[in-house]
């Protein structure tokens, strides 16, 4: 579920990220195995799939799997300070998915919603 934000901010202290499934015997499924690539390269997702390790933060972040990885007692106040400053910038209007000339979809880009005059 985190791999589907689009900023990823994890504790040093308590941050375990992994794909555990194959640890159960089964396939992973949904979007943990797709979305992995573009952030930890193919080896990397293959790595956490079929190994079913946990990574710790730093590991994480040195993949390219989290933004940052931040010391457990300055997260919640370093994710509510990028909140409060992301917050004034405006309403983010999500476009459906483009398919691009491999016939594959693409994440939808942001568009900032112009604002609309009251005159």
């Amino acid at each position: 579920m985190a791999l589907a934000c689009d900023l990823h901010y994890a504790s040093r202290k308590h941050a375990a990220l992994g794909q555990p499934e194959a640890g159960g015997g089964i396939l992973p499924g949904g979007p943990g195995p797709r979305t992995p690539p573009p952030h930890i390269g193919r080896e990397r997702t293959l790595e956490a799939i079929l190994t079913s390790s946990d990574y710790d933060a730093d590991t994480a972040e040195r993949y390219g799997w989290v933004t940052r990885s931040v010391a457990d007692a300055e997260l919640d106040d370093f994710v509510d300070g990028a909140a409060t400053r992301l917050a004034p910038l405006g309403k983010v209007r999500w476009q459906p998915p483009r398919v691009g000339p491999t016939g594959r979809r693409s994440r939808p880009m942001p568009t900032r919603e112009r604002p609309t005059s009251n005159s």
